[in-house]
């Protein structure tokens, strides 16, 4: 690595960061610059050692364990294996993204998996999420890396400016911020898409609040945007969530007291952040249309509808509010339960909050600080879904669909809301009293480590106690003014201790290395387009992507129902999609399906068909001397077919039929294929369920398989009305107000 992409990275976070202030300066709120580069270090500090070093914070060396990459690392073992999905699905969906875009096309059409099938489609491919956009100019890997602190700036300058409302001091207000930004939860999904959705949620929540007290303009078009953001970011299900909390926040503030002749204001300033959102809906349309599309589509709803018993949460998970490490942590090879870490750890909000949190119950708390932790309270029930909430909530569309214990996340903003309340108040309370639940949490604390330490827990799991402990010495000190400042400083050492073994560095020469397999099939690749597998465990689903070759596996629980309905024929009995193993490679399909490569692991042995044509420590490359091109005439034989134009969203071809026949093909027939013939639309024949097919006349004719996905269509035409509504009206309101001036 050059000296070039760690500059790169740090100024994918340095400049979007710095024009997000600028903007919020100019147009909301003049924060202050210190505290804009305090933010800035935090999120150093974070993700720092990503942005200097060569290596990876994600599991790179996960996806090296297998062939083709053990041939030329030989064994390896994961850092941390929980974060694979990064690798094995986001970082190959970054590059189509990019590679589309770059090529001046709109990132509509995924060509390296199952066959092709909808990338805009798939949710948390996010092309238009704000972070993706934003970083465009930081090369890959390193990109994920430039997203992960912008992500974490936004998430504290907005939980900033959120918290900073109810009224508490700037520094009480960025111990806030850090408690939500910083929190296990969000480091577990860091390198996800759903933190690209669930970072925006202090500033939706922001753009709500600010609609409802001033009801200006700027205010409507802020939540609009926000909105618009968080449907795009790469995450509908926790959208809902973000949803679902802006509605609490509503809730809150109806709650608040206010004089009854403002009752008919609010009304109306309820109505207006109403159609914020809805505005910010139809702005999110061109990427969030094809995402209801294809989820309509796609095997993960018909899995759903299955089997729709959520996972239920066994009381055992509670410790874990104690110490996120309390069962150990994968990524340091000593985690002990039969439960997924990201599933249970992001329950720890923080001891520091923890035994802030009473202190809403005291005599004397503003009524504000119990109905925050009430909410707190109801959050965490429909979150854990043993509560009779919780399962009332899975039993209303479309939070049946949804994992809802990730609302903790939500739950974590109200904690860290109450939490700088609390620490405000604190400075003014000097009652022993208070060291009653500081005193039950520290001892419950360590009696979760000394009971496990030395079989799972390290001995930095114990820094939550440690921090907590010197904060809460602090206040018996009588050192009221800096408690802010140390429940700040405490909290982001507890949270950094406890985050950065997760993201586990790995080294940066696993990622997309050079494979002289792949090199074996770009000398011998026909002109006409092809396909690939992988036999058994060989070359991973999505895979191919990061390498320019169409792979008729894939990895996704968005994919296209009917493809995959035709894919379990060739695939192992019983796998589920995100392995899609392929051992039968004889088997119509897989000739059907325009395989012209076998990918196997080495010293292989494979008859007729297929021919060996490359051996090396990475694997056996085998040929098919049968393969059938993408498009060929299923009844009949053809004077010629010549593909005129190959691109990832059309194919044009002349055709020459001695007699009427029907064309088929195995491109997927997923919404929004077009077949045009001699510059008329015909109608489509689906082939094997789920393939193009269509007709065509004797003679001579000019094709064109086009993907027009109606849903996108129909989504530009709704943003660019919304965008010219948003123009328009504020110089109609002002030509208004002017003539009601004149009369």
């Amino acid at each position: 690595m050059t000296v070039v992409e760690p500059l790169l990275t740090l100024f994918g976070i340095a400049v979007p960061s710095l024009l997000i202030v600028l903007a919020v300066r100019r147009w909301l709120e003049a924060v202050p610059w210190r505290i804009c580069a305090l933010l800035f270090v935090i999120v150093l500090a974070d993700v720092g050692p990503a942005v200097v070093s060569p290596d990876m914070p994600v599991a790179l060396d996960e996806v090296a364990r297998g062939y083709p990459y053990r041939g030329l690392f030989g064994p390896v073992t994961s850092r941390n294996p929980d974060t694979n999905d990064t690798v094995k699905q986001m970082l190959p969906w970054m590059q189509v993204d990019r590679e589309e875009i770059f090529s001046r096309r709109v990132p509509l059409w995924n060509r390296y998996a199952f066959s092709g099938y909808p990338l805009l489609g798939n949710a948390q491919s996010a092309p238009f999420s704000p972070f993706f956009l934003l970083t465009l100019f930081v090369p890959l890997p390193k990109q994920i890396v430039a997203m992960a602190g912008v992500k974490i700036f936004v998430g504290l300058l907005f939980g900033y400016l959120l918290i900073r409302r109810e009224g508490v001091s700037p520094t009480a207000a960025v111990f806030g911020s850090v408690i939500y930004s910083l929190s296990v939860f969000q480091n577990v999904y860091l390198y996800y898409p759903l933190s690209s959705v669930t970072t925006l949620l202090p500033a939706v929540c922001y753009a709500v609040l600010r609609v409802l007290d001033d009801g200006r303009w700027r205010s409507f078009v802020l939540l609009a945007i926000v909105v618009a953001f968080t449907l795009v970011a790469g995450h509908p299900e926790s959208a809902a969530h973000v949803a679902l909390a802006a509605v609490f926040f509503l809730i809150l503030e109806w709650l608040a007291p206010i004089h009854p002749l403002a009752v008919r204001e609010r009304v109306q300033r309820t109505a207006l952040a109403a159609g914020g959102a809805l505005t910010g809906v139809c702005l999110a349309a061109p990427g969030f249309f094809p995402v209801v599309e294809l989820v309509i589509h796609s095997q993960r709803l018909n899995a759903l509808m299955a089997s729709r018993h959520p996972f239920v949460f066994p009381p055992t998970a509670l410790w874990l509010l104690l110490n996120p490490d309390g069962f150990g942590n994968p990524s340091l090879h000593n985690y002990r339960w039969y439960l997924h870490y990201i599933i249970v750890a992001p329950s720890y909000i923080g001891l520091i909050p923890l035994t802030l949190l009473p202190i809403a119950l005291f005599p004397g708390a503003p009524r504000r600080d119990r109905l925050l932790m009430l909410l707190t309270i109801v959050t965490f029930l429909l979150a854990m879904n043993w509560s009779v909430v919780g399962q009332l909530l899975h039993a209303i569309p479309p939070f049946s669909f949804a994992a809802n214990d990730r609302l903790r996340f939500v739950m974590i903003l109200f904690v860290a809301i109450l939490s700088a309340r609390a620490v405000e108040r604190l400075t003014r309370v000097r009652s022993r009293a208070v060291l009653v639940m500081p005193l039950v949490v520290l001892g419950l604390a360590a009696y979760v480590f000394v009971k496990q330490f030395g079989i799972t827990l390290s001995a930095l799991s114990a820094i939550g106690i440690a921090t907590a402990a010197t904060f809460w010495l602090t206040w018996l000190m009588n050192r009221p003014s800096i408690l802010p400042a140390m429940a700040l400083i405490a909290t982001a050492v507890e949270l950094l201790v406890f985050n950065f073994p997760f993201n586990a560095m790995t080294p940066r020469k696993y990622y997309r290395p050079a494979l002289p397999i792949i090199d074996a099939i770009r000398r011998l690749q026909p002109a006409e387009p092809f396909r690939i597998v992988g036999f058994d465990w060989m070359f991973l689903p999505n895979a191919a992507a990061q390498y320019g070759l169409e792979d008729i596996r894939g990895s996704d629980p968005m994919a296209w129902a009917p493809y995959i309905e035709f894919f379990r024929s060739i695939q192992v009995p019983g796998q589920s999609t995100d392995v899609a193993r392929v051992v039968d490679v004889n088997h119509p399909a897989v000739r059907f399906l325009n395989v012209h490569f076998l990918l196997a692991e080495p010293n292989s042995s494979f008859g007729p068909p297929w021919r060996l044509v490359y051996r090396g420590k990475d694997g056996d490359l085998y040929r098919n001397e049968q393969p059938l091109s993408r498009f060929f005439p299923a009844d009949g034989a053809l004077s010629g077919l010549w593909l005129r134009e190959i691109n990832p969203q059309r194919f044009r071809m002349a055709i020459d039929a001695p007699k009427p026949l029907l064309i088929a093909s195995s491109q997927p027939a997923a919404p929004g294929w077009i077949v045009k013939v001699n510059h008329h639309l015909v109608p489509m024949v689906h082939v094997n369920g789920a393939f193009i097919g269509f007709r065509v006349p004797a003679g001579k004719s000019q094709v064109s398989v086009e993907y027009q996905p109606t849903s996108f269509r129909i989504g530009v035409i709704l943003f660019v009305m919304t965008i010219a509504a948003m123009i328009a009206y504020p110089y109609m309101s002002h030509k208004g107000m002017a003539n009601s001036a004149m009369r």
